[in-house]
């Protein structure tokens, strides 16, 4: 397993509200991961942003160099997120604004 994988996993995981065991997370396949989020039936506005976030930071943004989205049906809006979420994803957002990486 990649470290980059290992590390979005720890993001994903950090959100109470995400599934551990959706399909897609090991091995790690964004696409098939934000897909199955997108027709569940589980997604609520917190765990879209969550969802949002976690793939924003997976692909380094939510947009490629030509400007097309990486993953279509989500893009991060953190106020919008911070206006949605309850106090245990607030922090985990904020912790990983504390020490943010990328892949």
């Amino acid at each position: 397993m990649q470290t980059e994988d290992r590390f979005v996993r720890k993001l994903i995981f950090s959100f109470p509200s995400l599934h551990r065991t959706a399909p897609g997370l090991t091995p790690w396949n964004p696409t098939m991961w934000a897909k199955w989020w997108r027709t569940s039936g589980a997604q609520t506005s917190g765990t879209y942003h969550a969802v949002a976030l976690c793939l924003s930071v997976w692909s380094g943004g939510n947009r490629d160099a030509a400007g097309r989205k990486w993953f279509t049906g989500y893009e991060f809006d953190a106020a919008r997120a911070m206006g949605s979420w309850d106090n245990a994803h607030r922090a985990a957002f904020l912790k990983w604004v504390a020490d943010p990486w990328w892949p």
